[in-house]
């Protein structure tokens, strides 16, 4: 079993500070999911596995910009941009006061370190020829990063918000395949092989604080074990169903809701969830299960408000 404490146990190995600190937040509800497969590990940095995006990617992990659920870029890690006229250079600024999980202060250099080991010329990433516009990562200063390209790109902001490109620290990207440590609003706790990950709020998340407390991935390949799963509510979301045709009868159940979409292959994907959830994507433009936006109904079925921002006690 692999779990955060085991491996944030060794980091000063490494020279990260553990000291979190403590905001106070009321407790919120918890979440079981179920996917189809078992991730072969989570780093999203390592390759394009729809299973290890579902769980890793912005939710535990972030890059400079983001898609929304129309599939429209928009600013993450990076608070805004600027192109040069030519668009051979895009300079960034970045978030302030974004820390890692295990405390670690992010900075251009992480966004430097991060690129340069996703398109350099050492890079091997799967995914790199669709990087291969960028030329330079320079830090102009700590929430500054300015990159150089050897021609313009209008795909560019869009694969900077794919998984490959999140950005990671070198003081924990080696171990990010068994215990994944970003940016994201849910931190990892432990992974028990051929059963569950469990994730957990960060709660020194420096963005929007989602609902959810805690998540259980589960991984139910069986479309029968997980409709019986989702029925008798041990499950209350299975983002991508293996069987679409086998959820018929689910579709007038009214405690659930079955959303029809499509994924970033193009292919139809179907998600069924407990009908009080609120926040899933029907489509998704990039693989990944955005916990973040996820939120359960009150007792009358009306959504919550918006989750709070980080407030210091």
């Amino acid at each position: 079993m692999w779990t955060r404490r085991r491996v944030l146990g060794t980091a000063a190995a490494f020279g990260a500070s553990l000291a979190l600190p403590i905001r106070a937040f009321a407790a919120t509800d918890a979440l079981t999911l179920a996917l189809r497969a078992e991730p072969p590990h989570l780093d999203p940095t390592s390759g394009n596995d729809p299973m290890t995006e579902a769980v890793a990617y912005q939710n535990l992990f972030e890059g400079l910009t983001r898609l929304d659920r129309d599939g429209h870029v928009q600013p993450c890690l990076a608070k805004s941009w600027a192109t040069s006229a030519d668009g051979l250079t895009y300079t960034f600024t970045l978030a302030e006061d974004v820390r890692y999980h295990d405390g670690t202060n992010f900075d251009a250099g992480h966004v430097v370190f991060a690129l340069n080991r996703l398109a350099g010329v050492n890079s091997a990433s799967p995914q790199k020829a669709l990087y291969a516009s960028i030329a330079g990562v320079a830090a102009v200063d700590d929430v500054t990063v300015r990159l150089n390209l050897h021609q313009p790109d209008d795909k560019l902001l869009f694969n900077l918000a794919r998984g490959d490109a999140s950005i990671v620290a070198p003081e924990s990207a080696d171990n990010n395949r068994a215990v994944p440590i970003g940016t994201g609003p849910f931190a990892f706790v432990q992974w028990d092989t051929g059963q569950q990950i469990v994730l957990t709020r960060n709660e020194d998340y420096w963005g929007t604080h989602p609902r959810l407390n805690e998540v259980t991935v589960l991984f139910r390949p069986d479309p029968n074990t997980a409709i019986a799963a989702l029925l008798d509510g041990s499950v209350q979301g299975y983002p991508d169903f293996p069987a679409p045709d086998a959820l018929q009868p689910l579709r007038r159940n009214p405690a659930v809701q079955v959303i029809d979409g499509v994924g970033p292959d193009g292919r139809p994907r179907v998600g069924v969830w407990a009908a009080k959830l609120q926040g899933m994507w029907a489509n998704a433009p990039l693989e990944g299960c955005v916990l973040r936006d996820m939120r359960w109904s009150d007792d009358t079925g009306a959504p919550q408000p918006p989750p709070p921002q980080n407030e210091e006690d």
